[in-house]
């Protein structure tokens, strides 16, 4: 595939997502979308967990899942890999330094903007997390399991494609988390946000995708 095209398609998805937020503003082998179906898809990007913390100035995201390596939006769904993603905001500040200490082992984070993001390619034993001198507690969001928000996602955007999932926060209103699911085609996509809670479909988009 030519790079061009990987390029297009990933800013493609980045409007698609900008979209459905506008609107409401491992590797892991799971069960198809129709309850009935004996079918089984494997997501390109599925993100089954999610946990926060917020210590003093301090706001983390963990994210486990597994997903292609690099994730890619060409409607092709390759092996995925189990991962772990840590990202860090320092509320009203800059953080200083860049290494997170997961129970006893130390990781060099990188820098992104205003963030800190370390992604690990593996399942990361998260008892103990610290960033210099501050530990966090970490909290599990709660909900439906994300096996069933996927499946209800996929419901409603089929699986003629790759599928894509995860939990994707509304910033601009509520600052509750939903869960965003897509299927990605050469042609098209479809998506849906939904409430985590009860799997409420919140919103939906789909859009030609043209080469």
């Amino acid at each position: 595939m030519k790079s061009g095209y990987r390029k297009s398609s990933a800013k493609k998805v980045l409007a698609v997502f900008c979209l459905c937020a506008a609107v409401v503003v491992c590797p892991a082998v799971l069960a198809g979308c129709d309850e009935n179906a004996k079918a089984q898809i494997t997501p390109s990007y599925f993100e089954s967990a999610l946990y926060t913390a917020e210590e003093g100035d301090y706001f983390l995201e963990v994210r486990c899942g597994a997903g292609e390596n690099p994730f890619l939006a060409d409607g092709k769904t390759n092996a995925a890999e189990p991962f772990t993603t840590l990202r860090l905001r320092h509320i009203g500040g800059e953080i200083e330094g860049d290494v997170f200490t997961v129970s006893g082992r130390e990781y060099k984070a990188e820098k992104i903007r205003d963030m800190l993001v370390l992604t690990v390619r593996e399942n990361l034993d998260l008892c103990e997390i610290r960033f210099n001198d501050t530990q966090f507690t970490l909290v599990k969001t709660e909900g439906m399991a994300s096996g069933e928000l996927l499946s209800k996602g996929m419901q409603a955007v089929g699986s003629e494609g790759e599928i894509y999932a995860s939990y994707s926060k509304d910033v601009m209103h509520s600052g509750q988390y939903r869960y965003f699911v897509a299927c990605i085609s050469p042609n098209y996509m479809k998506c849906v946000l939904l409430d985590v809670k009860n799997g409420e479909i919140l919103a939906r988009s789909e859009r030609t995708l043209k080469n």
